[in-house]
């Protein structure tokens, strides 16, 4: 079970970099019932159409590997994975015509899934595909049927809070990027929008109560379909700062009626 989010990192580069030109993939790292911290590679895009029915099969597969880490990621063992990652990849697609999903690390193993169209004759063809380019790794081995998609929709796709965790993270990033010192505190806007104008009028007082600014409150142009409400506070922009206040007003919003649509800030730079 995933009890919570850590920090967005890229523990699949070779990998991922040659996907996400194809399709549209992120990553998260989150805590689990052990305590020790995982990495998911997940496809975004399959989240509409799936389960697809023409792969009612799962393939979790993967290499253990050493660690001498504490929370049980791969140090030296890091650019053989990545490695094994685009072998198997190709190996997979070749024989099966299977459907890359995502992938998982977690204290010392590194699954891999596919969806595939038959067991038929898998098993066998997978050990063999392990004797002869990897003989003597230990490896994970499990097909099952999945016709649900349990595999991709319960476990790689992030739920909700850890979405929001993903999006916030990529704002940080790129104020970062811009020189953004992220802990010095400054006016952040958000918004929320309401299909009704009395769900935005109740939103109002609620908001102040807990500390905003309301700058606008109503619909920005006459022809727009939803009421808008934008309001403010001063606060730094770290992820750990930022984070549990985004997914606040995304439950707020949802209990008020209307929904959460993000934040914006102006760049604070290091003070000299």
């Amino acid at each position: 079970m995933k009890k919570w989010i850590a920090l967005v990192v890229f523990m699949f580069p070779l990998l991922f970099q040659f996907l996400q030109a194809q399709e549209n993939w992120d990553n998260y790292i989150a805590l689990y019932e052990n305590e020790k911290p995982g990495s998911t590679l997940v496809r975004m895009d399959c989240i509409d159409d799936a389960p697809y029915k023409d792969y009612p099969y799962v393939l979790v597969t993967g290499l253990h590997y050493e660690t001498t880490r504490e929370d049980g990621f791969p140090d030296d063992d890091l650019p053989k994975l990545h490695v094994f990652s685009d072998v198997l990849y190709e190996w997979v697609l070749k024989e099966f015509n299977g459907f890359f999903v995502g992938a998982f690390t977690h204290n010392g193993i590194r699954y891999e899934y596919f969806y595939l169209k038959s067991m038929d004759g898998v098993q066998k063809k997978m050990e063999k595909f392990y004797k002869k380019k990897y003989k003597g790794k230990d490896f994970y081995l499990n097909i099952k049927e999945d016709k649900n998609w349990d595999s991709y929709l319960k476990f790689l796709y992030p739920n909700e809070q850890t979405q929001c965790y993903m999006s916030d993270q990529k704002v940080v990033l790129g104020l970062m990027q811009m020189g953004d010192n992220g802990f010095e505190p400054r006016r952040v806007d958000h918004w929320m929008y309401f299909e009704d104008e009395t769900l935005l009028e109740n939103a109002v007082p609620i908001l102040k109560k807990k500390g905003y600014a309301i700058e606008f409150s109503g619909k920005p142009e006459e022809k727009d379909e939803f009421f808008q409400l934008r309001f403010w506070k001063e606060q730094s922009v770290d992820i750990n700062s930022i984070a549990p206040v985004t997914w606040a007003l995304t439950e707020l919003a949802k209990e008020l009626g209307g929904w959460y649509d993000g934040w914006e800030c102006e760049v604070v730079k290091e003070k000299d």
